[in-house]
């Protein structure tokens, strides 16, 4: 029994051993290895300033491009190669740059840090340019001409009557005028025309005479009609 058991254990060691090397057989013989990339911080310059933001900065390996980034403000950019202790060439924009310090190429190791600034010389008679840096603003324009005078709106409606007014204070009794002068005497009538006669004096006689009878008689027949 201790035979099987120590042969069993030998079994398992070289099963443990064998798949690696199965792994990398099936691999094609290559060992599967985490490289770290190279990181490149720098900035890109045309002709000694800063490139507008958004220019392409390349870098290439030999006709190869192996990464690529647009520049941000103040003409900064970042990358990250793949390195490998090759040499890398820059362009900026489409003109080849060349690397202050150190030439117009650099080798990246595995895992190399380095801040670099590039500069595009910008030939004069070259192919194509490359946009340069934003100019300073223009001078405002000159004022345009008045425009004509716009036709007059019409007449809004008539408003609504407005209401009554309060009735005014009573005015204070004016004082009294002072007294006018007497006037002068008027001119004397003239004389009215003569009256008619009072009559006779015999005819007034006559008629007391009657009106004295009358009462006789009267009185007569009062005094007869008593004795009877």
């Amino acid at each position: 029994m201790k035979r099987f058991g120590a042969m069993a254990a030998v079994a398992l060691v070289a099963l443990l051993l064998a798949l690696p090397l199965g792994l990398v057989a099936a691999q094609g013989g290559e060992t599967s290895v985490n490289v770290p990339p190279a990181v490149i911080h720098g900035t890109a310059m045309a002709d000694g300033l800063p490139v507008p933001e958004g220019t392409m900065v390349v870098a290439m390996a030999g006709d190869q491009k192996i990464g690529s980034a647009m520049s941000m403000e103040g003409g900064e950019f970042s990358l990250q190669l793949p390195g490998g202790g090759e040499m890398v060439t820059f362009m900026v924009g489409n003109r080849m740059a060349e690397i202050e310090g150190i030439g117009s190429e650099v080798m990246l190791d595995v895992g190399a840090r380095k801040i670099l600034v590039l500069n595009a010389d910008l030939a004069p008679g070259g192919a194509e340019g490359m946009m340069g840096a934003r100019g300073p603003a223009g001078p405002p324009g000159v004022p345009g001409t008045s425009g004509a005078d716009g036709a007059d709106g019409k007449d809004g409606a008539d408003g609504a009557d407005g209401a009554d007014g309060a009735d005014g204070v009573d005015g204070k009794d004016g004082a009294q005028g002072a007294t006018g002068t007497q006037g002068e005497q008027g001119l004397r009538g003239e004389p009215g025309p003569p009256g008619a006669s009072s009559g006779d004096p015999m005819g007034i006689i006559a008629l007391i005479v009657a009106i004295v009878a009358a009462i006789i008689g009267v009185v007569a027949i009062i005094m007869g009609r008593r004795t009877a």
